[in-house]
């Protein structure tokens, strides 16, 4: 066991190593709190107010830990920084010098020279065995950090929810995808939309979301934030189907469309917003209620690898992959595909920045081929359990909770960008 000084064993130990017993660092020094007169904290005798107090108590810590255990060594360095260290004047003096190494009698000497070390290289996990859970947030984990993936999803090293006014953001995302996922389960294509007259428009959308809301909003959540969420959700789908309006004819060939796949060994579970047909190609679309950009595309560590995902597992028809920002304010489309024209707001294939270095002039297919490439890597070092710690960015660290697990302080400066979050 290792403990500190302030933690009481509980326990009879066999045997006790004291470390560190300086002059310098104890007794601990007394401090006193800066918010309250000193005189009144000595008064009510404050612990660690006063010398006297602190080495008072550092001797009866010094006798619990010599009744704590049948052997106990104090120990501490000869010397610091190149200066010669004193010993703690609370070790009593009557017990025996070691100069050097204790004797092997003792327990401690003896485990000592029994320790044996086993180099450990690398940052392997073993291999996975089982089922893979996670889906595209699989390749989107090990693209920010291999040690993020391994600790979320396969030791389940999730931070506990924490309570927060409204309706949670995930929950806020699921709403919109079936209020959605509804309206085009009645229009089915373009035309239908654009037959409807701006009432009925927002009479179906009215419809759909009411259907939603009875089906996934908790029935606790108050008056308030119900009418909130209901004028949101309301605007947003809105919003998305006046950028359906202002599109080429198309027609939606599927919504939340499941779909199981492999990668490079990897069994992979998906789960599609939307795909369109347009000039008998297939566009994929994913909703997004945050900020979006095709530079989450980019690179041999995609931060959004959901898209390109699909766009590799869906086969050649796939043309084109579309980010739709539902968002009341600023509702967009931001993709890239074969041909521009296929949506408004996607930029074709040869002008897509697809590299780190932001180089440009690859066809469709030369994308698709490098998007499998990285993404069948990602798939093939979380399946061999690579988990290094190694975030893709300084800042990647800012978003991540497992700080205390990884043991790798945050290197991220305060003056660089943030990274873009989404809720979906």
């Amino acid at each position: 066991w290792i403990l500190d000084a302030l933690e009481p064993t509980g326990v009879e130990l066999d045997g006790l190593w004291v470390s560190g017993l300086t002059a310098a660092t104890w007794p601990v020094p007394a401090r006193h709190e800066a918010f309250l007169p000193l005189a009144l904290q000595r008064r009510l005798g404050m612990r660690g107010v006063t010398a006297e107090d602190c080495l008072e108590h550092a001797l009866a810590t010094v006798e619990a830990w010599r009744h704590g255990a049948s052997e106990v060594v104090f120990s501490w360095p000869r010397t610091l920084d190149d200066a010669a260290v004193e010993a703690s004047r609370a070790i009593p003096a009557s017990l025996p010098v070691l100069e050097d190494t204790p004797p092997f009698a003792t327990r401690a000497a003896a485990w000592q020279r029994a320790a044996s070390l086993e180099p450990l290289t690398g940052d392997e996990a073993p291999a996975l065995s089982g089922p893979a859970r996670g889906g595209a947030r699989i390749l989107e984990l090990q693209a920010k950090c291999p040690f993020r993936a391994f600790a979320e999803l396969r030791l389940d090293a999730r931070p506990l929810d924490e309570a927060a006014g409204g309706v949670d953001p995930r929950l806020r995302g699921t709403l919109l995808h079936l209020t959605l996922e509804k309206a085009w389960g009645e229009l089915g294509h373009q035309g239908a939309l654009l037959a409807l007259r701006p009432e009925e428009t927002e009479s179906l959308v009215e419809r759909c979301l009411a259907q939603a809301l009875q089906k996934l909003l908790p029935r606790e959540t108050g008056d308030r934030a119900r009418r909130l969420e209901w004028e949101w959700q309301r605007a947003a789908a809105l919003a998305v189907l006046a950028l359906d309006r202002e599109r080429p004819p198309f027609e939606v060939a599927a919504t939340e469309e499941e779909l199981s796949a492999e990668l490079a060994g990897l069994p992979l579970r998906l789960r599609v917003d939307r795909v369109d047909r347009v000039d008998g190609g297939l566009v994929v679309l994913d909703y997004k209620t945050g900020r979006v950009s095709t530079s989450q595309w980019r690179g041999t560590r995609p931060d959004a690898p959901q898209l390109p995902l699909y766009a590799v597992l869906k086969g050649d028809d796939v043309g084109g992959v579309a980010f739709v920002r539902a968002d009341p304010h600023a509702a967009a489309i931001r993709g890239v595909a074969r041909e521009a024209q296929r949506l408004p707001g996607m930029e074709p294939a040869g002008r897509f920045a697809l590299t780190d270095a932001k180089e440009k002039g690859f066809t469709w297919q030369e994308i698709r081929q490098r998007w499998r490439a990285s993404l069948a890597e990602l798939a093939g070092d979380f399946l061999a359990g690579a988990a290094t710690v190694d975030p893709k960015l300084p800042q990647t660290c800012r978003y991540c909770h497992l700080q205390t697990l990884c043991r790798v302080a945050p290197g991220f400066d305060a003056d660089e960008p943030d990274e873009e979050v989404e809720h979906d």
